[in-house]
């Protein structure tokens, strides 16, 4: 989708009086449209001949095609006989001569001469009414200016939006603000999901008038006919497949970029290759009776002791490793898995026998729970608390352990592990509390947190998701929190009772930017860290067997456009992220 927006912000007035936050308005209205997913131009202090000819530009870069356009001006303005002018910084100081005003600030007609090349939607939002001296003064001495803007009629599928109503003046923002009233209220709403721009202009006009106590009633022309988000990704997206297999549930979900990996509790393995090409095949009454491409290879691990894997990473498409219930680091080899033969079983999915090599062995028996990795050195964690540092190589197309290295972190067995690739930090958490271990193998730091699951972001630093439904940000170390999130507790829907202990079950990222979460309601959530807002929660069936298996337990992204999770008991759900 082609979303388009010139933002302009008017402070520093030669002339006449100068403003506090028109910049700061057009500042953090660029950050979220840019966000929001908006190619965006943002111009400051535009003097006349800048202003006019950057209107220009913008419009002969409007294209037919584009199906938002959208303009936003903070700064002066004025009512001249029924038309409305906006005031670039040069404007010459004695407003009351008309021809100074027609000759030296830009007519609001022109703005919107400029977007209407567009056949899509088209909004202009003007937080231009600000209070100034020198309007009284004009105002009290000739007839022909009008306090504040005069509302204008707004051609097909184009909404203007004022920051007070006709006729009056908006505050340029309270003490200790960085924002006018109107435009501190606007952001909070367009940086949330969900709603419609219609619902985006009700909400900012409720507040505002609570704000002002109806001093500034916010106001809009509206000719567009349609209602539409600015939202730029819609989750869950599609749900491209709901796949069942043959087992009595999922325990792991990993993904390579181009292999998904998924373990059952049968100590069954399946294997996805090129999971964009999935397409299902109806009976012709709308029932879906199997999955053409992408289809799953089970493979029988053969791994003896009736073990089974308990987590598995992919370490690139070529290789993977799995932990084991049995104290064992399986390998996979991905393309040895292709070339075995393999037959089509009774439900349809094509078997391969498969025996994995054992890579690692802890010779104490002790259940593997979590794996993780950075450059060349792969940790992974026993039942018994101890943490695994394994010095790993490929020479010639083989993976070895040169080294490996322990220390026992925690009383508890370790139920999370995730690493910093560049300071290589290491933030390991059991039930109660989470550690941070240096690139030395030495614990720096303990914090008590109820924690569920952690991972690294390059961009977001250690992200922690814990019982209480707060998401703590530590810095690359370890050493301090940068921001904690709560998220808001919603009950399942179709639930009769409501579930008292509400926790997060399972933590991914997308695009360095999102987090999805799985949930024990059972849901899947996905928040944005860069706008703070919830982009939606999708709740997923309650019908299963038991309160174990009512969680979403495994989440992964897989080429950061589809989403992989178990949606019911034996059942797993391939959604598209559908991105602006």
């Amino acid at each position: 989708m082609a979303r388009k927006a010139l933002v302009i912000g008017n402070n520093d007035y030669t002339n006449i009086k100068q403003l506090k936050n028109p910049i700061n308005d057009a500042r953090t209205i660029s950050r979220i449209l840019n966000l929001k997913g908006f190619d965006v131009t943002l111009l400051e202090n535009l003097k006349l001949e800048a202003f006019l000819r950057k209107l220009n530009e913008f419009g002969e870069s409007v294209q037919e095609s584009e199906e938002l356009v959208l303009f936003y001006y903070a700064g002066h303005s004025v009512q001249l006989m029924d038309s409305n002018y906006l005031l670039p910084v040069d404007i010459m100081k004695d407003l009351a001569i008309h021809e100074n005003i027609e000759s030296g600030s830009v007519y609001l007609g022109d703005v919107t001469n400029a977007l209407n090349k567009s056949n899509g939607e088209k909004i202009v939002i003007l937080d231009a009414c600000r209070s100034h001296d020198f309007t009284q003064e004009i105002i009290a001495t000739n007839d022909i200016f009008n306090k504040g803007l005069c509302e204008i009629e707004s051609s097909h599928g184009m909404a203007v939006i004022y920051s007070t109503q006709p006729g009056n003046t908006a505050s340029d923002g309270t003490k200790g603000s960085n924002n006018g009233c109107f435009t501190e209220e606007l952001s909070k709403n367009i940086s949330q999901y969900g709603l419609t721009f219609s619902e985006v202009v009700v909400k900012t006009r409720e507040a505002v008038l609570a704000k002002t106590n109806y001093k500034q009633i916010p106001w809009s022309s509206n000719s567009i006919s349609r209602d539409f988000y600015l939202d730029n990704i819609v989750f869950p997206g599609d749900l491209i497949a709901e796949i069942e297999l043959p087992s009595n549930g999922i325990d792991t979900i990993s993904s390579s970029y181009s292999n998904v990996f998924i373990s059952t509790q049968k100590r069954q393995l399946f294997i996805f290759y090129f999971v964009s090409n999935i397409t299902s095949i109806e009976d012709g009454r709308g029932n879906v009776i199997r999955y053409r491409g992408g289809c799953p290879h089970m493979l029988e691990p053969r791994l003896g002791n009736e073990d089974y894997i308990n987590e598995a990473l992919f370490l690139n498409d070529d290789f993977m490793l799995g932990v084991s219930e049995k104290g064992y680091v399986y390998l996979y080899d991905i393309q040895g898995m292709l070339t075995e033969d393999c037959y089509i079983d009774s439900s349809g999915i094509p078997r391969i026998d498969y025996t994995p090599q054992i890579l690692f062995d802890d010779q104490a028996g002790e259940s593997l729970f979590c794996i993780s990795s950075v450059e060349n050195h792969v940790f992974v964690s026993g039942s018994s608390g101890a943490l695994y540092k394994l010095e790993v190589s490929d020479v010639n197309g083989k993976i070895k352990v040169n080294s490996f290295d322990s220390i026992v972190v925690s009383k508890n067995h370790i139920t999370s592990i995730a690493c910093n690739e560049l300071s290589g930090a290491i933030c390991v958490s059991d039930e109660h509390y989470i550690y941070f271990i240096d690139n030395n193998f030495s614990i720096i730091n303990e914090i008590f947190v109820r924690t569920s699951n952690i991972l690294h972001s390059d961009s977001l630093g250690f992200v922690v998701a814990s019982n209480d439904y707060n998401i703590c940000f530590f810095d690359d170390v370890g050493q301090k929190i940068k921001n904690k999130v709560s998220l808001e507790l919603k009950q399942h829907p179709l639930r009769d009772v409501c579930i008292s202990d509400l926790y997060v079950t399972s933590l991914d990222i997308v695009d360095e930017r999102y987090l999805v979460l799985g949930t024990n309601k059972p849901s899947i959530l996905m928040y944005d860290t860069s706008l703070n807002s919830i982009v939606n929660e999708k709740f997923l069936d309650i019908h299963m067997t038991s309160p174990f298996y009512s969680s979403v337990y495994d989440l992964c992204s897989y080429q950061e456009e589809y989403l992989f999770s178990r949606s019911k008991l034996n059942h797993f759900g391939i959604w598209r992220l559908d991105k602006i």
